[in-house]
């Protein structure tokens, strides 16, 4: 039985036809371009990790919230992981705390070939190894690419445990995360002290603490930057603003406002990949087209921030 038959008979149901509003919005020469259109592998944005010179795709896929599924979100879900791959995306991030996600990844992904992102989030030098083993048994994966201490939960206990995994090959790259801008002190002075390959915070229009002190200071160590809420969460994102884009991101490519919200955090050099979440097929295409064409340049930064915020 393959992956597609398995999933059909083990959903429950196929709610995912339902069109969400942003199709709603757009003309029909603009639906069938999406239906019809080749994958755009050619020219999309890569940056590299800065101390191995390899490059990802700026554009990934977080999976929280959206990925903690069902049964019956499973072929929605397979939709979406087939969209990001015919686009070019290569980072997928998760973590144990978003419930089901890891072993909805081992079901869409298994050995597919995809920059995995995972990380450990408990206390304890056991019990970190431990869920270590058990998301790579749920994701159905020999080694992770990137294994992150997740919020910076025992920390220093961990960081010993992902140097010791990256040794023995288990892992190719580990890190350090955050969200909270309160804590950025903090991270800025482990990053001085243990030299991560990867951070990983929070950066958008409208929460920018992070173009301070940390982003330049992972320019100046050669540390690669993953970025997640670029939506603030959803609320840089209210119902109906899909569609509405001021017109000098229109110039750039934009075609929805999640597109400019995407450039804006992409024109910042620092940043290595973006990720977005979402359950939606449609809306993954559209992210995806955000790490194509160009971007605001430094000088109009500050004019983009203002006009998305306020948009």
């Amino acid at each position: 039985m393959n992956r597609r038959e398995f999933l059909r008979r083990g959903c429950l149901s196929v709610g995912m036809l339902a069109l969400p509003p942003l199709w709603a919005q757009l003309s029909p020469d603009e639906k069938t371009g999406l239906r019809d259109e080749k994958p755009t592998q050619t020219g999309i944005l890569k940056r590299e990790i800065p101390n191995t010179r390899e490059k990802l795709t700026a554009v990934g896929l977080g999976t929280w919230r959206h990925f903690d599924a069902e049964w019956s979100d499973y072929e929605r879900l397979e939709m979406v992981i087939d969209v990001f791959r015919s686009e070019g995306g290569q980072v997928i991030d998760t973590s144990p705390m978003y419930g089901m996600a890891e072993t909805v990844l081992g079901v869409l992904t298994g050995e597919s070939n995809f920059f995995r992102a995972g990380k450990i989030f408990t206390t304890g030098e056991n019990e970190g190894l431990e869920q270590f083993k058990l998301s790579l048994s749920r994701m159905r994966v020999r080694k992770l690419d990137l294994l992150q201490v997740h919020n910076l939960l025992d920390v220093r206990t961990h960081i010993k445990t992902l140097r010791r995994l990256k040794e023995e090959g288990r892992i190719r790259y580990l890190g350090l995360t955050h969200y909270q801008e309160s804590v950025y002190g903090e991270m800025a002075s482990l990053m001085r002290e243990m030299k991560p390959d990867f951070i990983q915070i929070s950066y958008n229009v409208r929460e920018r603490a992070a173009e301070k002190e940390l982003l330049p200071l992972a320019q100046q160590l050669k540390i690669a930057v993953l970025v997640n809420q670029p939506f603030g969460g959803g609320s840089l994102l209210p119902p109906g603003s899909l569609g509405e884009v001021p017109g000098f991101a229109r110039e750039l490519g934009c075609r929805s406002r999640a597109q400019a919200l995407l450039k804006f955090v992409l024109s910042h050099e620092a940043v290595t990949c973006v990720l977005t979440g979402t359950g939606n097929s449609l809306h993954m295409k559209e992210n995806m087209r955000a790490a194509h064409g160009d971007f605001p340049e430094e000088k109009d930064r500050e004019r983009w921030a203002r006009a998305l915020v306020n948009f």
